[in-house]
C-alpha cells in the first residue's frame, strides 16, 4: 500500500484579508486528515507567487476520500478558486476546489 504525494498551491497574489495565513491553513488541513486516518502534510513554504503545502496520503485506496476531504476544508477557509491540488504520479493530474 503505497503513499500518494500532492502538493496544494495557492496563488499568493489571489489571497484575500478573509483567507486565513499558510500556517492556519496546513494546521487545518494536517488535523483533518490525521483525525480522519487519511494522511498529513509534511511541509509548505512560499515563493514567486505561490503558496505551497505538500500533503501525503497514507494509502492509495483512500486517495479519492481523502480529495473530498482535503476540498472541503479548503472552501471552508475560503480559499481563492485558483487553488489547485496537484498529483505527479503515476502522471501529472491537477485538481480543483470543485472538480
Amino acid at each position: 500500500m503505497a503513499s500518494t504525494f500532492l502538493e496544494i498551491v495557492v496563488k499568493a497574489s489571489d489571497i484575500t484579508a478573509s483567507v486565513p495565513s499558510r500556517d492556519a491553513i496546513e494546521e487545518s488541513l494536517n488535523a483533518a486528515l490525521t483525525a480522519a486516518q487519511l494522511g498529513e502534510v509534511t511541509g509548505g513554504g512560499a515563493g514567486s507567487d505561490v503558496v505551497i503545502l505538500d500533503v501525503e496520503i497514507w494509502q492509495e485506496e483512500h486517495f479519492h476520500d481523502a480529495l473530498s476531504l482535503m476540498r472541503h476544508v479548503l472552501r471552508e477557509l475560503k480559499v481563492p478558486s485558483s487553488t489547485w491540488i496537484n498529483r505527479y504520479k503515476p502522471k501529472k493530474i491537477s485538481y480543483g476546489l470543485t472538480d
